[in-house]
């Protein structure tokens, strides 16, 4: 199960974004698409490595006062490695930005000076439910 932290920087807490109360279903919504683009770009096309949008979990932090960082959103993504995804990580990713940058939720407007990124942090790793 892939897991998926937004981090945000507080440049966007002073516009205004991803605070507000009319901003929350925005936020919702984005969750939603990040869920949704990830399961599509990781998926292995295997049975193991199959996913499904609702295995994707996506929890936001924003920047505190110590934090250093020259990105204002960041998407980190933590996902097991299978050989199928290693194949084509960098082309995987590129779908999640291109995803991303689509989506009128994501607060990047180069031209304004906001940056953000994708990292995916393939690993070993083991689930368990309980």
């Amino acid at each position: 199960m892939p897991q998926v932290t937004i981090s945000v920087h507080k440049r966007f807490l002073r516009l205004g974004l991803f605070h507000r109360e009319k901003r929350r279903q925005e936020i919702r919504n984005l969750a939603a698409a990040i869920q949704e683009c990830v399961a599509k770009a990781l998926d292995t096309g295997t049975k193991e490595g199959h996913l499904e949008p609702s295995q994707i979990e996506v929890s936001f932090k924003t920047y505190g006062p110590h934090d250093i960082g020259g990105f204002d959103f960041g998407v980190n993504i933590i996902a097991k490695s299978y050989p199928e995804r290693l194949a084509n990580l960098d082309e995987r990713r590129t779908r999640i930005e291109k995803s991303l940058k689509k989506h009128p939720s994501v607060p990047i407007c180069p031209t304004d000076g906001m940056s953000g990124f994708v990292w995916i942090h393939p690993g070993e790793s083991s689930y368990g439910e309980f």
